[in-house]
């Protein structure tokens, strides 16, 4: 549970609940309300401003929530098994998952100097644009493009960890530090190139039923 230090007294203040294993805090955060709010393995809790009882967040009841960071009007919360969601105005959303599900299981959520996110997962370190998730989230887009680093772009492990807190450390330089089964890794998420695809999309060969379809015959 939730315990507080008054008068020289740690005391207990918010209980896990009867579920312990599922409920018990596993980070703890101050909401964009103002409010104290924690992830658990049975939802995101926001504790009454007396600190005296805790309410699930809406949407989130069941989800096992381990990593929440906001990053402006938005609260990003990582999940065990069922990929990254968005809370902005009391309103959940869930975060598109690249077509191999490396989001699935997401430990830890780091927003960079050049406008992008960083996803820990037991897949490789994924990152996304910003704005292109802000123009996914306001319906302008459908999809949003993730790009991944793993062992073959110098990565020496592809699985994170998470479940603790906090799940990366940052230092001034910009250096970061996120845990992985193979040890810590190391990296400066500033200097690391754009992998967003910017040229043009060149269409080289249709293939109908198994048969090569020349792109000039109707030109």
């Amino acid at each position: 549970g939730i315990m507080r230090l008054i008068d020289g007294r740690i005391t207990l203040s918010v209980p896990s609940g009867p579920e312990r294993e599922r409920t018990r805090p596993i980070m703890i955060r101050r909401g964009p309300d103002g409010l104290l709010w924690y992830c658990s393995c049975n939802g995101v809790f926001r504790c009454a401003r007396d600190m005296s009882s805790a309410s699930v967040l809406k949407g989130t009841a069941g989800l096992c929530v381990r990593s929440m960071i906001t990053v402006g009007d938005r609260t990003f919360l990582g999940t065990y098994g069922d990929g990254v969601f968005v809370l902005e105005n009391d309103k959940l959303i869930g975060l598109p998952r690249d077509k191999r599900g490396f989001l699935t299981h997401t430990h830890a959520i780091l927003p960079d100097r050049n406008g992008r996110l960083w996803f820990s997962t037991n897949q490789g370190m994924l990152n996304a644009k910003e704005n292109e998730i802000s123009a996914f989230l306001a319906g302008d887009l459908s999809d949003v493009y993730f790009a991944r680093q793993d062992p073959g772009s110098g990565l020496f492990a592809s699985e994170f960890n998470g479940g603790c807190d906090p799940p990366w450390t940052a230092w001034s330089d910009g250096t970061v530090c996120f845990p992985s089964l193979n040890g810590s890794i190391w990296f400066d998420p500033d200097s690391i190139p754009d992998a967003y695809p910017k040229g043009p999309i060149m269409l080289e060969a249709t293939m109908v039923d198994g048969l090569l379809w020349p792109v000039d015959e109707y030109s």
